[in-house]
């Protein structure tokens, strides 16, 4: 496959460094400039890129939030009297890494700085991905309260979906559109994990609702979706328990009952099914030629390593 500079002229995150990485040069700027976090606090508000900052607790169990900035509050959708206080798990939910979390938090305090990505939880309970560089820095001198910890952790974060707009960054449209379509895959993800499901479930749902008759074995499933054979009986063992699938002997055909063609009425790939279904025939071709393409160069990057052993 050709390889491509997606970015044009101007900061991109082809061009930059890592989150983590960044978060060092952030942490080595603060220790040379102690001030600095003087000026960035007193100016919270009027900065365009989401700002908080959090304290350790006393005993050690965890952190809460001291300060966040207006772009902080419009990014998260809650008020800055409902976070100011309460722990930045707040921002979590059902979907949310906790380990990856907690070895977030683990490398903050290990080396003074860190940096991430995490699924979080708007106000209103919409999903998000935060990108968040964190560091230990000087207390600010304008943050007052009862906790007089010399040593306060800043955190400057931002949504992803900004990069999806583009926003704040400059890049080529093929680079914008393949964002967008993480973004696209991010958030279809999401959706597959409800009713108890997971994206495995549906997809075996699917093949076993869509497969011909003869196709519809343990074998046929695990080569179509190239996985294993223990990773193919897993799931199916899990759906049959559910009572979403019945085996028909032991090697006999593996069927979809009346209780999981139901589940699939709600299968969140049909949303993604409806946005296609509104594209007039041009846009639909276009869209074919497109994920046709990116399939097979995605199939010969898999294949590539293996027949690279063969010469």
């Amino acid at each position: 496959m050709n390889q491509h500079n997606p970015a044009t002229t101007g900061a991109s995150p082809s061009e930059g460094t890592t989150i983590s990485h960044a978060a060092s040069v952030l942490a080595n700027v603060l220790a040379e400039q102690p001030s600095m976090i003087d000026t960035l606090f007193d100016h919270g508000d009027d900065l365009d890129v989401p700002m908080l900052v959090t304290g350790s607790r006393p005993n050690g169990s965890g952190f809460d939030i001291l300060y966040c900035n207006t772009a902080f509050c419009d990014m998260c959708g809650y008020t800055r009297d409902h976070l100011v206080g309460r722990s930045p798990s707040i921002l979590q939910g059902p979907e949310t890494d906790r380990q990856m979390a907690r070895n977030f938090v683990e490398r903050l305090h290990s080396d003074g700085h860190a940096g991430t990505v995490l699924l979080n939880y708007r106000g209103d309970g919409t999903p998000y991905f935060a990108e968040i560089m964190a560091v230990c820095s000087p207390r600010p001198a304008g943050l007052t309260g009862a906790d007089d910890d010399p040593q306060v952790y800043v955190a400057f974060e931002r949504s992803l979906g900004d990069l999806e707009r583009g926003e704040g960054i400059s890049v080529s449209r093929p680079y914008r559109l393949a964002l967008l379509l993480e973004s696209v895959m991010r958030r279809y993800l999401q959706r597959n994990y409800h009713r108890g499901m997971h994206p495995a479930q549906w997809s075996a749902l699917r093949y076993f609702k869509l497969a011909a008759s003869d196709k519809r074995s343990l074998s046929d499933f695990a080569k179509a979706h190239r996985t294993t054979m223990g990773t193919a009986s897993t799931t199916v063992s899990t759906l049959v328990g559910k009572g979403y699938l019945v085996k028909r002997g032991f090697r006999g055909p593996i069927e979809l009952t009346e209780a999981g063609q139901q589940v699939l009425t709600d299968d969140p790939l049909d949303e993604v099914v409806g946005s296609f279904a509104r594209l007039d025939d041009e846009g639909a071709a276009w869209a074919e030629r497109v994920l046709l393409d990116l399939a097979e160069r995605l199939a010969d990057e898999e294949e590539a390593p293996e027949n690279a052993t063969r010469h």
